[in-house]
């Protein structure tokens, strides 16, 4: 109860100055959103509007300065009921916390607006009453012109660099953080009972992870919306300083329910970090790297943690048997770039990402994809090139100047590329299907699947003992060699330029690297045919050596000679004619008897080795 309280005592200082804590608006909001269509910007409506303007509900605000005196001083220009709202307003406000609790620290905002704020339920709690019960504590809480910042928190960083030995940032002389935004608006809180108490003979561990849990699963709340918010961050060393501004046009948290997140939403995501040295000497080497990007939208909805928070609070790890509905849910990322000094370094125009079917931690059904992918190759190494300086060892090889002109020659300065992903499994039959693809401009297309059976929820449940916590190796290996077959597979690529390029990266290559590795040599004055030449005689030779032992692997390798020279598509095809289980492997070395004849295996999965050529040229 009381680390509850003094937890609690805390919490309330955010809550009520920077409204860090709590949210919702309403009744305390349901599981979540998990519509794929949801309208974002009706949430952000939704979280922005304000209630009907009314009677403003009695507040003493001497009460709340009060409350706070012992964490800190509050201050006003004036204090009253706002008709036009409908709450009880407080302008020109600024907190600074005690000297003994916090220093450098204050706190600003334009206005606070309260609507049916309930100290005195805020203040049982903290105290350690009504801790059965389920409280509202406000209704809504808005601050304008909100600024926070810390003058200096060295102190807690100069402890670094002893725990991270040489490798540590040097001696922190300053750093300084400020956070402004223009709205940030709080919808509703409720306090759910606080019945947590830890198992007897719990580890601290078990401790931790059930305070935590406990916590997470003793608020719900509707919306924390900050709008133009940012964050100007200052940190120095003796060997390093950096500079970096974040912020963000609007984010919401939406729909938070002891655990289950119904939205996270972000718009106009930006950053930009610089640093220097200021010792001269490194300064001279190093003249200084600036990193910056930007998103226009990532949301996350449907996150629902709350299960596994209530075996948390517990100390427990849930049995096989009760863990049910919790989720990852959807992730969804828009027009990404990241550059490095100035010049673009990745690029996504589009990610999605879906998991939220589970049956305890075995994954139903997972979805990935992403669009417009873009990774400069030669920014990185430009970076490297940078940092090459402050070593005063030479380089053994090509420097990652060269290295550039290579790739850029080679035609692999920059690559992009589209793709998606997507597994499923049934845990009613066990059927297991995973398949994906992806189109790399430039260079290849490859495509690829496999299925199988494998055991159903029903029959991994007895593997994990009866408590159903304890795996035994012995029972899942038994039943995954009963119930797994193999019923087919897929892959194939299709050049797309690649073999050219990849050939072209040899022969520049070979040009840096020819006075160093005589071998080299050779390819330095070629061309892509003569490349791809070489490569394919190689493979010719190799495949006779290897058809002693294997005589289906000559036609394999000269598929792929016919890959190199000509292009087209390389496909490999596992189709057996029935499903392929362990037992039916087993049964080929006749009963342990014989050694398993490899031509056998592949015979029965039904492996086969084409090649397509490409599209004749009109």
């Amino acid at each position: 109860m009381a680390w509850y309280s003094a937890f609690g005592g805390a919490a309330a200082a955010l809550v009520l100055v920077t409204g860090v804590s709590a949210c919702g608006q309403g009744t305390p909001p349901g599981a979540g959103i998990t519509e794929t269509g949801t309208d974002a910007e009706t949430l952000f409506a939704q979280a922005l509007a304000r209630p009907a303007p009314g009677a403003v509900a009695d507040f003493d605000v001497q009460q709340l300065t009060g409350f706070l005196s012992e964490m800190g001083e509050l201050t006003y220009a004036s204090a009253g009921p706002d008709a036009a709202t409908g709450a009880y307003k407080l302008e020109t406000v600024s907190f600074v916390p005690a000297a003994d609790a916090a220093d450098g620290i204050t706190l600003t905002a334009d206005e606070v607006l309260l609507w049916n704020f309930d100290l005195e339920t805020l203040e049982a709690r903290l105290e350690g009453r009504a801790m059965d019960q389920t409280l509202r504590v406000f209704d809504r809480i808005e601050f304008g012109g909100l600024a926070f910042s810390v003058e200096d928190t060295s102190a807690a960083i100069k402890a670094l660099p002893n725990a991270a030995g040489d490798l540590g940032p040097g001696e922190m002389t300053e750093q300084s953080v400020k956070l402004t935004t223009g709205r940030l608006v709080l919808n509703g809180l409720t306090l759910h009972p606080w019945l947590y108490s830890p198992a007897e003979g719990a580890s601290e561990d078990q401790k931790a992870i059930g305070t935590l849990s406990a916590i997470m699963r003793s608020f719900s709340l509707g919306d924390l919306l900050l709008v133009d918010a940012k964050i100007d961050q200052v940190t120095n060393s003796d060997v390093i300083g950096s500079t970096m501004t974040s912020g963000y046009e609007r984010q919401l948290y939406q729909g938070y329910d002891r655990g289950n997140i119904g939205a996270m939403i972000q718009t106009g995501a930006v950053f930009d970090m610089t640093m220097e040295s200021p010792d001269p000497e490194l300064g001279a080497k190093f003249p200084g790297m600036r990193m910056s990007g930007k998103s226009a939208y990532t949301s996350w909805t449907g996150l629902k943690l709350a299960p596994l928070l209530e075996w948390g609070e517990r100390g427990e790890m849930p049995p096989i048997t009760e863990l049910e509905g919790w989720s990852l849910g959807r992730y969804t990322l828009k027009d990404l770039t990241f550059d490095l000094d100035g010049k673009p370094f990745l690029a996504l125009s589009k990610a999605d990402f879906s998991a939220d079917q589970f049956s305890w931690f075995f994954p139903e059904k997972i979805d990935m994809s992403y669009e417009g992918f873009q990774l400069d190759l030669a920014s990185i190494l430009s970076v490297a090139d940078k940092l090459v300086a402050l070593s005063d060892e030479p380089i053994d090889g090509p420097t990652p100047a060269e290295m550039i002109g290579v790739l850029e020659r080679a035609g692999l300065a920059r690559i992009s590329s589209d793709g998606v992903f997507s597994f499923g499994w049934n845990r009613e039959t066990g059927h297991m299907l995973a398949n994906g693809n992806a189109q790399t401009p430039g260079l290849f297309n490859e495509d690829w699947k496999v299925e199988m059976d494998l055991p159903s929820f029903a029959e991994l449940v007895p593997t994990f003992g009866e408590d159903g916590r304890t795996l035994d190796e012995a029972a899942l290996d038994a039943v995954m060699e009963k119930e797994f077959a193999l019923i087919g597979a897929h892959w194939s690529l299709t050049d797309a330029g690649g073999l050219n390029t990849i050939s072209n990266l040899v022969i520049e290559g070979a040009k840096i690297g020819a006075a160093s590795e005589p071998m080299l040599a050779g390819f330095a004055d070629g061309t892509p045919e003569s490349v791809r030449a070489f490569a394919a005689g190689a493979l010719t030779v190799g495949s006779g050596e290897l058809a002693k032992e294997l005589p289906e692997a000559r036609d394999w390798m000269m598929r792929m000679v016919d890959f190199i020279n000509q292009g087209g598509t390389i496909a490999v095809t596992v189709a057996p004619s029935q499903p392929v289980s362990a037992a039916s492997i087993e049964a080929l070395d006749n009963g342990g008897m014989t050694a398993t004849d490899p031509s056998e295996v592949f015979k029965l999965i039904g492996l086969t080795v084409t090649h397509t050529p490409p599209p004749a040229q009109p």
